[in-house]
């Protein structure tokens, strides 16, 4: 990975790459300046995985979709992330379902957001289907509507999931 430079796209889902994986991988992905979307879903990265990808998170400049499903981060790792999400200017999209982060880290994540306006955050806590969705007021102000039904869809269904909103 160190010398693709054009990589706009990794999928590295299901490979089971640890915590020890992904500091691997950090350690080249602020090199990839041209990375748009980067997903690292069933990898069981873990708070360390999470924090050692939150360090270099703020290096990808163009990077505007992070898919980390079911991961085994919790609050710890949600907290690295959101710490760094103000550096993501170009981040639209964090996708964090499923995996064991409770309010406390959830908290942190819709609350850092604060400085990415396009920025639409998903988190649901695997055990309680705590869910939620934080989206910037740019993307309110265009999709308010779709978002009001999307959060009225997640009241009566079955898992406690958001639906996703199309367009997003």
């Amino acid at each position: 990975l160190e010398g693709c430079k054009a990589l706009t796209h990794l999928f590295l889902g299901e490979n089971q790459i640890g915590a020890k994986g992904t500091g691997r991988l950090a350690e080249v992905l602020g090199g990839c300046k041209a990375l748009e979307h980067l997903d690292l879903s069933l990898n069981w990265i873990g708070d360390e995985g999470a924090g050692r990808l939150a360090a270099v998170l703020g290096e990808c400049k163009v990077l505007e979709r992070v898919h980390l499903q079911e991961n085994w981060i919790g609050d710890e790792g949600a907290e690295r992330l959101a710490e760094v999400l103000w550096e993501c200017k170009a981040l639209v999209h964090l996708d964090l379902d499923n995996n064991e982060i409770a309010e406390r880290g959830q908290e942190r994540l819709m609350n850092a957001q604060g400085g990415c306006a396009e920025l639409c955050v998903f988190v649901s806590h695997v055990e309680t289907h705590i869910s939620s969705r934080r989206v910037g007021p740019k993307v309110e102000e265009r999709y308010g509507t779709l978002m009001e039904e999307a959060v009225s869809l997640d009241h009566h269904s079955e898992a406690g999931r958001t639906a996703e909103v199309t367009g997003l």
